[in-house]
């Protein structure tokens, strides 16, 4: 997965590059909520808890938002997949810098990140 993330101020763009198959790993927000757009390709989405949800997305459909609290993962359907998810965060001095393009993952809430080789699932 290669991912670029940029910081203004409070909000925070990242750009998900990703070929079939390949995930944004399962991950909770505990602080804020991310919305979650296709820009190319197609996404299948799984929400977990309580109210388990899952769906397909692609190009010109309207974002869908995360609500605060709630598992998820996010899954290429197509290769050449394009996400792009933008949230509000800590400034990026609290966090620590942000991505360079070069493969990453998903940062969590205490500044963390999840790799999708740590949580591929065969």
């Amino acid at each position: 997965m290669t991912s670029i993330a940029h910081q203004w101020e409070d909000v925070v763009q990242s750009l998900y590059y990703k070929d079939k198959g390949h995930k944004v790993p399962r991950h909770v927000h505990k602080n804020y909520v991310h919305t979650h757009y296709v820009v190319k390709g197609k996404s299948f989405v799984e929400m977990f808890g309580d109210k388990p949800k899952s769906f397909t997305m692609k190009p010109g459909d309207a974002p869908f938002v995360f609500p605060i609290g709630v598992e998820h993962e996010i899954t290429a359907e197509e290769d050449g997949s394009i996400f792009l998810h933008l949230m509000k965060s800590k400034p990026a001095p609290e966090l620590g810098a942000v991505s360079d393009g070069a493969p990453g993952g998903v940062m969590m809430d205490d500044g963390t990140v999840a790799y999708e080789e740590d949580t591929q699932r065969g």
